[in-house]
């Protein structure tokens, strides 16, 4: 069982669609599997890592632009209209899921 800390707080859906869970500083978060996408268009990389969290399954979204350092949380808390780019190891303190 990889356990995932987060440094920011996050704000992720629930797997099941019903909604939103607000995750704060400091939880561990189990991480389960991830499905990869690609969009051609814009030539990036997504990431819905399947977690649990509080006996709740929840999706967090990533994304990478094709020759980009690392992948961009794109679940953080308040930040819908802000165009702040919060990447993985500013909001995790484990690597991203494909070194796992």
């Amino acid at each position: 069982m990889t356990v995932l800390t987060n440094k920011i707080e996050l704000c992720a859906r629930t797997n099941n669609d019903t909604g939103l869970i607000d995750i704060p500083i400091g939880s561990s978060i189990e991480y389960i599997n991830k499905k990869t996408g690609y969009h051609a268009y814009y030539e990036i990389n997504t990431y819905s890592l399947f977690c649990r969290y509080k006996e709740k399954d929840i999706i967090i979204s990533c994304s990478k632009y094709v020759g980009g350092n690392e992948p961009k949380v794109d679940c953080i808390k308040g930040n819908l209209h802000s165009n702040k780019k919060h990447y993985w190891s500013e909001t995790f303190n484990e690597t991203f899921p494909e070194c796992f």
